[in-house]
């Protein structure tokens, strides 16, 4: 039997330069002393039960887990209610419509006030969603940097999904210690590779056809630049094969790349 550490959790809120606010879940070993920090970014749906779990699992191999909602910023219409009922509808259209403006508007109809405006933030201002995202990533990075109980010079990214590219993004900015990637785009552009100068891991599911088709670009581009980079594809894993509330889940998969993701921040990162 694996003897886990006491650890103990919290919740509270970083106040931004232009007055809009991030809430977060910390979890961290209950004894004193400095630790490294791991930030876990969430999936498309915002910060939910699973990511808070799997903040609580990275403090009990003793990290400071920090799991930020970034997108409480937005607004408080930006939760995983109407994330996902949005989603649902607009992924009801056919592909060959997602392009048709009548057909877009006449979706967009059917769709309630707060739904309207997640659908404006998520899916028509996706790029400038990224952007604003990544500014919340930097202030929570700079707030866990700050902490008493943070090893400053040892703080790494995890992401899923959305949380995933998301992360390999920010790594094209230096401040990582060290990133692994679960399932997540490729940063943009491309030719951003070459800017990181830190160690990455990331995990893929071999049924993940919308990631996984960007890939060859991706590999290119390490080819190029000469970076060091590991990744695994599992076969037969869906996307979000790690999410263990998701019809997707796999265990085995989920189970293998988190003993490799624990080796990595262990080598990369340390422990107390």
């Amino acid at each position: 039997m694996v003897n886990r550490r006491e650890i103990e959790v919290s919740e509270g809120i970083i106040k931004l330069d232009d007055k809009s606010e991030i809430n977060y879940y910390l979890a961290k070993p209950a004894d004193n002393g400095k630790y490294p920090a791991i930030i876990i970014v969430h999936e498309i749906w915002g910060l939910e039960d699973n990511i808070k779990s799997i903040a609580r699992r990275w403090a009990e191999e003793g990290y400071v887990a920090f799991a930020p909602h970034l997108f409480a910023s937005i607004g408080p219409f930006m939760n995983s209610k109407n994330i996902e009922s949005t989603m649902v509808k607009l992924w009801s259209l056919p592909r060959e419509k997602m392009q048709d403006e009548k057909a877009i508007g006449t979706l967009m109809n059917t769709l309630n006030e707060d739904q309207k405006k997640v659908a404006s933030a998520v899916f028509f201002g996706r790029k400038d969603l990224g952007k604003n995202m990544i500014r919340n990533l930097d202030a929570c990075f700079d707030h866990v940097q700050k902490l008493d109980f943070v090893k400053s010079d040892m703080i790494g990214t995890t992401g899923f999904c959305f949380g995933g590219g998301l992360v390999f993004q920010y790594a094209t900015l230096g401040r990582s210690s060290a990133t692994v990637v679960f399932y997540g785009a490729n940063p943009d552009p491309i030719e951003a590779v070459s800017k990181i100068d830190r160690p990455i891991i990331a995990f893929y599911g071999g049924e993940d056809y919308n990631i996984n088709q960007y890939i060859p670009r991706l590999m290119e581009e390490i080819v190029r630049t000469k970076k060091s980079f590991h990744m695994k594809i599992y076969e037969g894993a869906q996307h979000a094969f790690f999410n263990d509330t998701r019809p997707t889940y796999n265990k085995e998969c989920a189970d293998d790349a988190w003993e490799l993701a624990k080796e990595f921040f262990r080598k990369n990162l340390g422990e107390k």
